[in-house]
Formats: C-alpha cells, structure tokens, sequence
C-alpha cells in the first residue's frame, strides 16, 4: 500500500505496539508514505486498546499526495523528409516538458533500430536536456540530425531513459525518428550535339 507502520524506526521503549502506557504517558507511532500512483492518497490507521473499563478501537485518517516528474516530448515522431546523400546532416529538435511536479532527471539517450547510423544526437549544439534535473513546468532541447548514406526511406528510435512512473512503459519513452535519402539527378539536354564541319 501507500503507508506503512515502521516500528523499526522507534526506539522499543516508546513504541506503540504492546505498550502499557501510564496515565498522561505516551508512545509514538512512525508513519511512512511511499505513494504508488500520482494524486491524493488516504488510508486509515487502526488501533484497538484495552483500559480498566473494557476495551475499543482507535481510528486515525492519513493522507498524503503522489507526485511524479512527467516527461512531455514535443512530438512523438519527427519526420525530417527528403535529404539528398553527401549534402550534410538536416537538423531537427525536439522540446522536452517536465509537466509533472518533481524534477525530471533524464539519465539516457540511445538511437536504437536498423539505421540508427543514419540519426544522431547533435552534441555540437545546445543539448539543454543534459544541464541536469528538468524542474516542474521547465523545458530542454534536444537536437537531432539526419545525414543518409545511401537513398531510401530511413527509421530509427529514440530512447529516452528518465524517472517519469506514468509513461507506457514506466521510466522510458521512446520517439520515432524517419527520413528519406534522395539521390542527386544528374540530367542533361540535348541528348547529343552534332557539329558543322570546319
């Protein structure tokens, strides 16, 4: 569940649990919150006691709130289109939100797939999504190229590990990465040039 009792954190001789109390004596009860989902949580602490008069039940209300950092690409996929062989990368971005209300740590970043060669992580410009944790509401840029080595349409995955809970797949998101590699044409006209003679 969401809380537990830690006895293990009492020192023996104030814990609760078979504790004879006197009058106006005390003992305390440690409470631990390790929320499994994001939002209000509540559980309620049960006890149950005996004195010279008979015996009851006490019952105390405990709540807390889950919150999660929330990783929120800018995009799902990126298409960089048409780029021709030998004419350099192409250059994308993509914007990471940390939407939730705990700092954001991205500890990964993998290109992934049958050409990922094609793909890159563009560590030569402004990579701000490795500065550190993304605080609630703030954002990153990663930048990304497309540079084809040979023609066709291109695809790869972007992985990104982090410590978002809520994502399909509980800390990793992936993106998809597409492009197609265009041939240059070399065409000429006319087809063939006949001279006077001299």
């Amino acid at each position: 569940g969401d809380f537990l009792i830690d006895d293990a954190a009492t020192p023996e001789a104030l814990r609760c649990t078979g504790a004879t109390l006197a009058i106006s004596g005390f003992c305390d009860i440690v409470a631990r919150f390790n929320p499994t989902a994001v939002g209000a949580r509540a559980a309620t602490l049960k006890f149950d006691y005996t004195y010279s008069g008979g015996s009851g039940t006490g019952l105390i209300t405990i709540t807390g709130t889950g919150i999660a950092a929330e990783f929120t690409p800018s995009a799902g996929a990126i298409n960089f289109g048409l780029q021709p062989i030998l004419a350099g990368p192409k250059n994308e971005s993509l914007t990471i939100t940390n939407t939730g209300d705990h700092p954001l740590n991205m500890t990964g970043f993998t290109i992934e797939g049958a050409d990922a060669a094609e793909f890159e992580l563009d560590y030569s410009d402004v990579n701000t999504c490795d500065d550190g944790p993304i605080a609630p509401a703030a954002a990153c840029t990663l930048p990304l190229t497309f540079d084809p080595s040979t023609s066709g349409a291109k695809s790869a995955t972007l992985r990104v590990d982090h410590n978002d809970p809520t994502t399909s797949t509980p800390g990793q998101s992936t993106i998809t990465l597409s492009g197609t590699g265009a041939s240059a044409l070399l065409t000429y006209s006319p087809g063939s040039v006949e001279f006077e003679p001299a």
